[in-house]
Parts: C-alpha cells; sequence; structure tokens
C-alpha cells in the first residue's frame, strides 16, 4: 500500500507475505496390523524395523551398490550408503521410502513410481534391480 504522510514524499508499506511452505507428501496408510496377512496376501506385514541392516543390489544393465537401511517406525525405511552404474560412484542419502499401504512395498517419498518390494525379510525387487540382505 502506498500512503503519503503530510506534506511528504510517497511511501511504501511493507507487508508481510505468508511464508511458502513444501508440499507435504502424503503416506498411503496402512489399515492392516504389523504381522498379519492383507487379504489376497500370500506374506504377513513386516516392520520396516525388522528389514534394517546392512543390503547389497545388483541392476540390470551394469549397477550395483551397498546401502544401510534403518527405520522410522513400522511403516518408513531410510536408506543411506553408495550406487555405482558402470563404474560411477553415486552416493545414497537419507531417502525416505514410505510404506504402500496394505503391502511389503515401499514407495520413494519423491518418486511414488519406484517401489521396493520384498519379497521376504533378506529380498527386495524393484524393475531390472534386487536386493538381498547381508546382515
Amino acid at each position: 500500500a502506498t500512503v503519503i504522510p503530510d506534506g511528504g514524499a510517497p511511501m511504501m508499506m511493507a507487508t508481510s507475505a505468508a511464508p511458502q511452505m513444501a508440499p507435504v507428501q502424503q503416506s498411503m496408510h496402512r489399515t492392516v496390523p504389523i504381522g498379519s496377512i492383507p487379504a489376497g496376501g500370500s506374506q504377513p506385514l513386516w516392520s520396516a524395523q525388522e528389514l534394517t541392516g546392512t543390503w547389497i543390489c545388483c541392476c540390470l544393465p551394469g549397477g550395483c551398490g551397498i546401502t544401510t537401511l534403518t527405520a522410522e517406525g513400522d511403516d518408513v525405511k531410510i536408506e543411506n550408503g553408495v550406487c555405482c552404474f558402470l563404474g560411477l560412484p553415486c552416493p545414497i542419502s537419507n531417502e525416505r521410502w514410505i510404506r504402500k499401504g496394505d503391502t511389503n512395498g515401499f514407495y520413494k517419498d519423491d518418486e511414488p513410481s519406484s517401489v521396493d518390494v520384498f519379497t521376504s525379510r533378506t529380498s527386495i525387487c524393484n524393475g531390472p534391480s534386487c536386493s538381498r540382505r547381508l546382515c
């Protein structure tokens, strides 16, 4: 707003703008308790805490990696480590993966189409990549 004081030059009054907030990613909420088998499933739901450890990954046509998984509760896993593609290293730092509904699949917080599907507590499939838990 422009204000003109008595006998003075016009002045601009500062106005405060609402702070800009980053959009919050909404997760697909689990409706089945951990340890139970969802309708149509063959495996029980595993807690993200049960899946923590060191994992090795192979990806076709020429990728590999080693990561450490930690958990935020039952439905979020965090990945840290390094991957290599055609010999070029790429760090993995605090990648957040969220459980996809009533499944043992977890999708990337910023890439919902990338889903790590735990086929067991020691095996993951995601497209052309597969991972095994070392410890």
